[in-house]
């Protein structure tokens, strides 16, 4: 029963197991870490985009602006500097958080992969006969093989 589970979590639709399922889990795999290179690359990305904007954010806050009295409308570009500043940090900080979710989730997929993969490897369960390779990846699974 702990077979089936295994084989249910891991999404194995068909008990089968043959050469193609083999190839199509390493394609995928391949795939999947092309996917998680262009995602690694967008986030360093971010941070050099991030880095370039709290530099700006520490020297516009090292600046003050100062305005005679009664005459605030003196500062206005500095707020608006300040405000632009606020809003390029929540984009980036958006596209951080969207990356970051996005290679969690390729690197589950990509672990869920391997363990599939290695799981056909080690059983050698290709028989082509359904029943068997249930019961082969069975044997293999509970140590018995």
């Amino acid at each position: 029963m702990k077979t089936l589970l295994l084989i249910m979590l891991l999404g194995f639709t068909t008990l089968g197991v043959k050469s193609q399922d083999l190839r199509s889990l390493l394609n995928d795999a391949a795939s999947t870490s092309n996917e998680i290179k262009q995602t690694n690359a967008n986030i360093e990305d971010a941070k050099q985009r991030a880095e370039v904007v709290v530099n700006k954010k520490n020297y516009h806050n090292s600046h003050p602006c100062t305005y005679p009295e009664g005459h605030p409308e003196v500062c206005d570009a500095y707020e608006r500097e300040r405000v632009d500043l606020d809003n390029q940090s929540k984009i980036i900080l958006d596209y951080w958080n969207k990356y970051d979710a996005q290679l969690r989730d390729l690197k589950t997929h990509l672990s869920l992969l391997n363990a599939k993969i290695r799981l056909l490897e080690s059983c050698n369960c290709n028989s082509g006969n359904t029943i068997d390779d249930y019961n082969c990846l069975q044997r293999c699974y509970d140590g018995s093989r």
